[in-house]
């Protein structure tokens, strides 16, 4: 069964510039991997009932010129962004 980063994780070396927002917390941003980022997400344990690799799954769905954003609006302290971009070797930090 495929799941939604198995062509990342056949193509390790995609990364992505990616910045998680939220109203209560200090911003996130780092250089990763699609499955880095999805342990991130997991990690935090941000609001919202979607699961991680769902997330990613539809946030990749969306992606266009390798840019795309998620955004969980509940509104008040559940609002959360996550924003991405793919990045070449050279963009790296």
């Amino acid at each position: 069964m495929r799941t939604p980063l198995s062509n990342d994780r056949l193509l390790p070396h995609v990364r992505y510039r990616w910045k998680i927002e939220h109203k209560s917390r200090e911003s996130i941003q780092r250089v990763s991997n699609l499955d880095e980022l999805q342990q991130t997400l997991c990690v935090l344990d941000l609001p919202g009932r979607r699961p991680p690799a769902w997330i990613i799954y539809a946030a990749r769905a969306a992606e266009r010129d390798g840019m795309t954003e998620y955004i969980h609006n509940e509104g008040g302290r559940d609002e959360w962004r996550l924003t991405w971009r793919r990045v070449q070797g050279r963009d790296w930090p």
